[in-house]
């Protein structure tokens, strides 16, 4: 029994080792099947990630496309505002060019005497609408400094003169020169404020007052006492007229007063309607008005101790009287008697004239 025992488990090991060793020794079939499945697994890592690689591209992507939406979207906001505020400024520039052209056009109508105009969007500008006489040219200061504008009197009205503004200096050779060169006597020159844009006369008339203050007075003459004139001049009496700007306003003026004069001594010639006599007519008396008037006639002569009236014939025309001087003078009109007047005067006058003659 011990034998058999023994004999058995000998044979189990050969087929255990058999079995093991047709385990560990692998066939050719086995070895491709592990070498497609290890293929198939990195395979499938591959695709796992490539397909985790691509979506983690195509969410950069999205993002990356997001970040430029919301940029190029802020851009255009931008670009949009932009725009809308140069509209808008242009829209404002152009109402303030239409409303400066209309304040112009009332302007030259009304003969305005202002020198800037103040704007919303930068400084006045000088002088719009108004041209600047012959010789004067505009300048800007560094500072502001006093100025002034010229006044005059003519034919008892105050004139403002023109360019302004003007420096103190300037303006009192302005108001010499015009004194001296035109029939004005007196002017003076009124503050306007401190300016940096002012007016420079030209050479003629710069320096005027120092060659010409002997001509002038700064006061006037009230009930034999002088008066200080408040930043004013007047031209005393022996230098009127001595330049040739006056001699020349002088002709022209005695020329225009005798024009006047040669015009109101001429008479208008009124065409008078003829003169038509009134024919008298005389009305017919009726039997009753008849015997009324008899009636009252005898009544009259029997007070004054007259006689009997006989009653007058019927329809006899009555004989006038000549006119005498006195009747002549009531029946002439005024504007006849004029005539004969004036005809009366010439007639004198030739009879003069001829007795001269004869002499």
């Amino acid at each position: 029994m011990i034998k058999k025992n023994i004999v058995a488990p000998k044979q189990s090991i050969t087929k255990l080792s058999m079995q093991k060793k047709t385990k560990t020794i692998p066939t050719q079939k086995s070895i491709t099947r592990t070498k497609s499945s290890s293929r198939s697994k990195s395979a499938s890592n591959l695709k796992t990630k490539q397909v985790s690689k691509t979506k983690q591209k195509t969410r950069q992507a999205t993002k990356t496309k997001q970040k430029t939406r919301q940029a190029t979207k802020t851009k255009q906001k931008t670009i949009t505002k932009q725009k809308a505020k140069q509209l808008q400024k242009q829209k404002a520039k152009q109402l303030q060019r239409q409303l400066q052209k209309q304040k112009q056009l009332l302007k030259q109508k009304q003969i305005s005497t202002r020198i800037s105009i103040p704007t919303k969007l930068g400084s006045p500008k000088l002088f719009p609408y108004i041209k600047l006489p012959k010789g004067f040219t505009q300048k800007k200061l560094a500072r502001a400094q006093p100025t002034y504008y010229v006044i005059t009197r003519k034919k008892g009205k105050i004139v403002k003169l023109y360019p302004k503004p003007l420096v103190m200096k300037d303006a009192r050779d302005f108001l010499a020169y015009s004194i001296d060169n035109n029939l004005t006597k007196s002017a003076w020159f009124v503050p306007l404020g401190k300016k940096k844009n002012i007016i420079k006369p030209p050479k003629n008339i710069v320096g005027y007052y120092s060659k010409v203050s002997k001509k002038l007075r700064p006061y006037k003459i009230r009930q034999g006492k002088k008066k200080a004139l408040l930043n004013g001049y007047i031209e005393k009496r022996k230098y009127f007229g001595d330049t040739a700007g006056e001699k020349r306003q002088l002709k022209s003026a005695r020329k225009k007063a005798r024009g006047v004069r040669r015009t109101t001594l001429k008479r208008r010639v009124v065409k008078r309607r003829p003169i038509t006599k009134r024919k008298i007519v005389r009305r017919k008396m009726t039997p009753a008005q008849r015997k009324v008037m008899l009636r009252n006639l005898k009544k009259a002569r029997v007070k004054k101790g007259g006689s009997k009236v006989s009653a007058p014939r019927r329809n006899t025309p009555r004989t006038r009287p000549t006119a005498s001087k006195t009747t002549i003078k009531k029946r002439i009109s005024p504007k006849q008697r004029r005539l004969l007047l004036l005809r009366l005067k010439k007639a004198r006058m030739v009879r003069m004239r001829n007795l001269k003659r004869k002499r």
